[in-house]
């Protein structure tokens, strides 16, 4: 406790503001009970002890409800209503305790209906009696609030046989000419001791819930201080090891450098004696050397023949090929040309512009196409469409993705693409076009990705 800066700072000031008030309003209690009569004192002493039980017991009851343990709670309320239920009547203590039996009925119990009934006798012995701000919970104010004062007693009615006892008030009452003149003083006093002796537990609960707080709280340093002394109790151990094992490195580093040391010197004698050998050896090789250049020049004028053999050969080949890929390049060409002039036939075929164009991008697409044929589409858009380019969007049914054609513009103010013939095939096409402005936004369209134009395909006859 000791290693937590500021423990309990102020709790002695508090327990002292706490003592001044209650000395305050209990000490003009004392001096009006002083002057009460002796008979008085004594017909009083009894019941002034059996509310001091009636205190403790309601007090161990909202400790308990503090800590959760409603049967402990039910418990100690029980055994308070036992000992004054018919001796204390409308004493303000049982006002508590009814107020606190309605709770735990109603918090800990589940029982809405008698926590309201409890409720109501507590507001019928004492009516500004309030909810302390730790028990007011919402359902526990609205069953407070919907409760009415009703009588202290019990709802049973007394049997007939014997007549209901005089509530201890009632007597009290009837001798009211012997007390003394100051009773009514005294009982203002008591009310307020009462109200200040409330305030003060509430006072007294919060000074123990610092006092737990604080205490939990130097108790989580201790631990957090032995874990970190753990943690450094472990590090310097793994210090030392890491020492250790330094030391073993460096020793055994100083033992290897003296093996490469050793390895050093026998490789360089080695080095000196492989020397020797081979300024023997390489007068050996230079004598075949010699032989094998003569060899290789002899060698090399017949590879040099055969070379120049291969080389011919492969020129013929090449030669070959070269008529073989020009004749197959003319007549590509030729079926290309073929194709372009009945292509451009087609195309300029296309009729003028109409005058009013039905819709922002016209694509006059026939319903049915043949398959394996070329597909020829055009489309224009209406004058007031600022489109660069339009984009031709197709795929059959089985493909998910659209091939996509950029149409190229013509002279009469159509834009013009053609679908090979190898790409109509299935039984239908889907298309959709898209006008596209300067900065590649969709100016208009014509169809869509997710909803599509369709058309059927022949099958060839």
């Amino acid at each position: 406790m000791a290693n937590v800066p500021g423990a309990f700072t102020g709790l002695p000031e508090l327990f002292r503001a706490l003592f001044r008030s209650f000395f305050r309003f209990w000490g003009p209690v004392a001096l009006i009970l002083g002057v009460m009569s002796t008979s008085s004192l004594a017909a009083g002493g009894g019941q002034r002890a059996l509310v001091l039980q009636v205190t403790a017991l309601d007090n161990e009851a909202v400790t308990a409800y503090s800590a959760g343990n409603f049967e402990k709670m039910k418990k100690a309320l029980v055994k308070a209503l036992a000992l004054a239920r018919d001796d204390l009547g409308d004493e303000p203590i049982m006002a508590r305790v009814y107020l606190h039996l309605g709770v735990l009925y109603v918090d800990g119990l589940n029982n809405r209906s008698a926590g309201v009934k409890y409720f109501a006798r507590a507001r019928a012995i004492r009516a500004d009696i309030g909810l302390p701000s730790s028990m007011a919970t919402k359902t526990v104010a609205s069953a407070f609030a919907e409760s009415k004062p009703a009588p202290a007693r019990g709802n049973e009615p007394p049997p007939a046989a014997e007549p209901p006892r005089p509530a201890p008030r009632a007597a009290a009452a009837a001798a009211a000419p012997n007390r003394c003149p100051g009773e009514r003083e005294l009982a203002d006093v008591k009310r307020q001791a009462r109200d200040e002796l409330d305030r003060l537990e509430k006072a007294l609960g919060m000074s123990k819930d610092a006092l737990t707080k604080e205490r939990a709280d130097s108790e989580k340093f201790r631990k957090e201080k032995m874990e970190l002394e753990r943690a450094v109790t472990e590090l310097k151990q793994r210090v030392g090891q890491l020492e250790k094992e330094n030391a073993k490195i460096d020793k055994l580093v100083n033992a290897s450098s003296q093996r490469e040391r050793k390895e050093r010197e026998a490789k360089d004698a080695l080095e000196k004696e492989k020397g020797e050998k081979d300024s023997l050896i390489l007068d050996t090789a230079q004598r075949v050397q010699d032989l094998e250049k003569e060899s290789a020049n002899k060698d090399k004028l017949l590879a040099a023949s055969a070379q120049r053999e291969n080389q011919l050969r492969l020129a013929r080949e090449k030669m070959e090929h070269d008529l073989q890929t020009a004749l197959a390049r003319d007549r590509e060409r030729r079926e290309w040309e073929e194709r372009a002039r009945a292509e451009r036939d087609k195309l300029e075929a296309v009729p003028p512009v109409p005058a009013r164009i039905p819709e922002p991008l016209h694509c006059p697409v026939p319903e049915e196409i043949q398959a394996g044929a070329d597909l020829f589409v055009r489309c224009v858009t209406q004058p007031g469409i600022k489109a660069k380019t339009i984009v031709f969007y197709y795929r059959p049914p089985e493909s998910a993705v659209f091939n996509a054609l950029v149409m190229d513009p013509t002279k009469r103010g159509w834009s013009r693409a053609v679908i090979t013939a190898n790409k109509v095939t299935g039984k239908a096409l889907q298309y959709y076009v898209e006008a596209r402005d300067g900065k590649d936004a969709v100016a208009a369209s014509n169809g869509s990705a997710s909803s599509p134009n369709v058309v059927s395909v022949s099958s060839n006859r």
